[in-house]
């Protein structure tokens, strides 16, 4: 059953949490509320517990990129991460937090529906087959040009180069094709 009186906001958020003695490392801010926050560390290499007081300083997105500090107090150590109570009142700081959860970068995406699997197959393959024919049509063109080249070229040497350049052009095409069909169906 949620304990917290307030929703919690999604996040992933580099932050820095450092103990009253100056010891400081790194953590990432999960997600938060207006009285706590849930942090990942590293590690524990301080030996912190539950009741210990903290900082957590993190940084502001965008140009100015300002700094913010919560006072907070531990109210549990897990494997790995600590569940925060914030101490003292710093509505700036949550402010920030919040604008930062509704950042594009930290939007948590659903499961497709089947709909949108069979729609992007579908989209999948008209543009595979599309590419395929524009790919067939452009490069044809340029192989035809330099056969044309080769035929109507005013010695030997030329006519080899145009036909050298045909043939590689021809390999160059499917090594195209390939790359571009492995990059649309991954």
């Amino acid at each position: 059953m949620e304990k917290r009186a307030f929703t919690r906001q999604l996040l992933h958020h580099q932050a820095q949490y450092s103990s009253p003695q100056k010891n400081s490392s790194p953590c990432i801010i999960k997600d938060f509320c207006k009285t706590g926050l849930f942090v990942t560390v590293e590690d524990n290499q301080h030996k912190l517990r539950a009741g210990d007081t903290l900082f957590i300083d993190f940084k502001s997105s965008g140009a100015l990129q300002l700094n913010y500090r919560l006072h907070v107090r531990i109210v549990r150590v897990v494997d790995g991460a600590m569940g925060l109570e914030i101490t003292h009142s710093n509505p700036e700081a949550i402010h920030v937090l919040y604008k930062l959860s509704k950042e594009p970068a930290v939007t948590q995406h659903r499961k497709p529906s089947g709909n949108y699997e069979h729609l992007h197959g579908k989209l999948t393959n008209f543009i595979d087959g599309f590419a395929a024919f524009s790919n067939r049509h452009l490069f044809g063109q340029i192989e035809n040009a330099l056969m044309e080249k080769a035929k109507f070229a005013p010695d030997n040497a030329q006519e080899t180069v145009y036909a050298d350049a045909a043939t590689r052009f021809n390999q160059f095409q499917d090594r195209i094709a390939q790359s571009f069909h492995r990059g649309l169906r991954s």
